[in-house]
């Protein structure tokens, strides 16, 4: 991987965190938004399995197999046991058979041959997807359940010779590359048309999707305000008296701070209706401070 592309798989760790932190009223509000962020979730995915990295989930926070695995497992055993109800109730044996797998058996499956069992279950599930309405399986349900199998199969190894072709392997990374970034351009455009309803959000898109220059370009501390129910707040004025330091966080309560000097420095949170909130933030080059501020709303 170029230190370019590792800048770029940077932004896209970042930005995918960002979307994690927006609320959900704003990304519901555009259509086919989170459909966009699943797909580029999984190149990202895709990318990090190319070059033994960690996963992301949809939250971007880091995978272990072990809980892609029992997560995938989980949803199967839910789907089928829906399944095989219905097909009792038809006396359709076939199909009772055929989707007749508990999470304790998938999870003593191999790998491969765990994946290929949970695509049956979906597979079938699918094909009986009106009928199934009534007992909680939408073609949403099975969409969210066909992504985690996807995912699932990204953990699996593959052979060696697969991967011993490091043009071929180089050629596949720009390729991932290039897929994720169509998906951010979506997303960005879909992101504009929010520039009156939300603009702090699309400001935070840009800064979100922003390839950092090498020793030039530096986030010193990323964080979001919330209240004590961990809700985010906007509205929040945050500053720090030693550094001349005083803004807004964004209506959505997320705030980047850039180019901070090195030190141990104290920020005060305020907002009308709320205790004012003191935080101190370590600033050192070459790290980023985060941070979630929460801030206590006053008793009326």
């Amino acid at each position: 991987m170029t230190s370019y592309q590792e800048r770029k798989l940077s932004m896209f760790i970042v930005f995918a965190q960002f979307i994690q932190g927006t609320l959900a009223a704003i990304l519901a509000s555009m259509p086919n938004f989170e459909t966009l962020f699943d797909k580029f979730l999984l190149k990202i995915n895709e990318i990090n399995v190319l070059t033994g990295n960690q996963m992301l989930n949809r939250k971007g926070n880091r995978l272990e197999k072990i809980y892609v695995r029992d997560s995938l497992c989980f949803d199967a055993d839910d789907i089928a046991s829906k399944v095989m109800a219905y097909a009792n109730y038809e006396n359709n044996f076939l199909l009772f058979n055929e989707v007749k797998y508990t999470k304790n058996v998938l999870l003593q499956m191999a790998d491969t041959a765990c994946k290929t069992c949970c695509q049956i279950i979906h597979d079938k599930a699918l094909e009986y997807v009106t009928e199934l309405a009534t007992y909680g399986i939408t073609s949403g349900v099975l969409t969210d359940f066909q992504a985690k199998i996807d995912l699932f199969e990204l953990t699996i190894p593959k052979p060696k010779a697969g991967i011993q072709d490091k043009k071929f392997a180089t050629e596949q990374l720009k390729e991932k590359f290039e897929e994720a970034s169509e998906f951010l351009k979506k997303m960005f455009i879909l992101s504009k048309t929010k520039k009156k309803d939300y603009p702090d959000f699309v400001k935070e898109f840009v800064i979100a999707k922003r390839i950092d220059k090498p020793a030039f370009v530096e986030m010193s501390a990323r964080g979001a305000v919330v209240d004590d129910a961990g809700e985010r707040i906007g509205k929040v004025t945050m500053e720090c008296k030693k550094l001349n330091f005083k803004r807004r966080v964004a209506a959505s309560g997320g705030f980047y701070l850039k180019h901070m000097e090195n030190g141990v420095y104290e920020f005060v949170f305020s907002r009308p209706g709320y205790e004012t909130t003191v935080v101190e933030m370590v600033f050192y080059k070459g790290t980023r401070f985060e941070v979630e501020v929460v801030m206590k709303q006053l008793a009326n």
